[in-house]
């Protein structure tokens, strides 16, 4: 078995982050409240459109925090060799980033777009 290391570490928290942020987009979406994962109180306070906001980024943050959680299993598999996938750090982190782009995006066009 593969010795721990630092990278696992980081993988761990990607998929603890991944799951948090699913976590929230659905308790965002049931309430009608903005997570605080995505901006502050203050400038939540400035969307006056809540719920067209909620809806408009929900399904780029359930996109986006799968992706971070799926990354997150896959690397902590690959690093245990539970599974071997080539290139699965690679991949993974330019799939990472191309949906991390496509999100950040979408939220500042969201806030832009909701904001009174």
């Amino acid at each position: 078995m593969a010795n721990f290391n630092f990278l696992m570490i980081f993988d761990i928290i990607l998929l603890c982050f991944g799951s948090y942020m699913l976590f929230a987009g659905l308790r965002m979406k049931k309430t009608g409240k903005i997570s605080t994962l995505l901006m502050n109180e203050s400038d939540a306070n400035r969307i006056s459109d809540k719920q067209g906001f909620i809806n408009y980024i929900y399904v780029r943050m359930m996109v986006f925090a799968g992706t971070i959680a799926a990354y997150g299993v896959l690397s902590v598999l690959d690093d245990l060799e539970v599974i071997e996938i080539p290139y699965v750090q690679i991949i993974g982190m330019g799939v990472f980033i191309v949906i991390m782009v496509w999100f950040f995006r979408g939220l500042m066009k969201a806030r832009s777009r909701f904001e009174g």
